[in-house]
């Protein structure tokens, strides 16, 4: 992976993943509203048939919403991720990487997919790799795997909305952050 200062995680603790994604859905708001062009994912989590386990991915380049959570049934434990469905949304966030370029990727979890070597990595690394800012969350157990991947390199954030728009203040292209910095 090509070291670039144009990384950044929100690190998070256990229980805390909701507070993060809300904390990139505030960041996206705010980066859509003033038309910068994103790539990525977002996630939120809603109820579907009694499942206890939905997980729903935006793609933020097309609007398009996929679940990617198996539905395993109103009595099942923990869940499942479908990953033809999940690998299939990787395949068109790379795709939204080469035109036109966004101005920021938005990764809603580099997790145990990508620790292992699969999930967004890739998309990660050609993004880093053609100078486009990325912001991921991540959770704190897998902090020495992001660092692994980055060789130590990029920003660790806290989970405030306050200190992820300052970054991409600092990050996104000096026109971009123009835009995006007016109020």
């Amino acid at each position: 992976m090509p070291v670039s200062p144009q990384l950044a995680a929100i690190i998070y603790a256990d229980g805390e993943s909701g507070v993060a994604d809300d904390v990139l859905a505030e960041i996206i708001e705010r980066l859509s509203s003033r038309n910068l062009r994103l790539a990525g994912t977002v996630q939120s989590n809603t109820d579907r048939d009694g499942m206890h386990c939905n997980m729903t991915l935006e793609n933020l380049a097309t609007g398009e919403k996929h679940d990617i959570a198996d539905n395993r049934g109103t009595g099942a434990r923990g869940c499942r991720m479908n990953v033809p469905m999940f690998e299939a949304l990787v395949g068109q966030v790379q795709a939204s990487l080469r035109s036109p370029r966004p101005d920021l990727l938005v990764i809603n979890r580099f997790g145990k997919r990508e620790v292992e070597g699969r999930g967004f990595r890739d998309v990660i690394a050609e993004a880093a790799g053609r100078g486009i800012p990325v912001i991921v969350a991540l959770n704190e157990s897998s902090r020495a795997a992001w660092k692994d991947f980055t060789a130590g390199d990029g920003a660790v954030l806290p989970v405030s909305g306050a200190a992820v728009w300052k970054w991409c203040l600092e990050h996104l292209a000096p026109e971009t952050a123009g835009e995006a910095a007016a109020e």
